[in-house]
């Protein structure tokens, strides 16, 4: 359970729930297990957490998560994608 696998595992279920299973609460669940142990792909979880929380409308927790990422990653591929993301209503 503590493996380096496992982690990333949290990562790929998370993305293909959020993606062609449209389940975006278990693919949050899985961000949030991948964010809370951390790792080298923690910018991807912030990511998939951001759009999970979209597809929530979860909208406050959605701008936590865009603003996480660019406090943390302030050169992140997708850095226009939480710019764009942060100035809509």
């Amino acid at each position: 359970p503590k493996s380096r696998r496992t982690l990333v595992s949290h990562l790929s279920l998370g993305r293909i729930l959020l993606g062609p299973l449209d389940a975006p609460k278990g693919a949050l669940a899985q961000f949030q297990r991948y964010l809370k142990r951390g790792g080298p792909l923690t910018e991807q979880a912030l990511v998939g957490k951001a759009h999970a929380l979209k597809a929530l409308g979860r909208r406050s927790e959605e701008i936590r998560a865009w603003k996480q990422l660019r406090t943390q990653f302030p050169d992140s591929l997708h850095t226009a994608e939480a710019r764009r993301r942060l100035s809509q209503p």
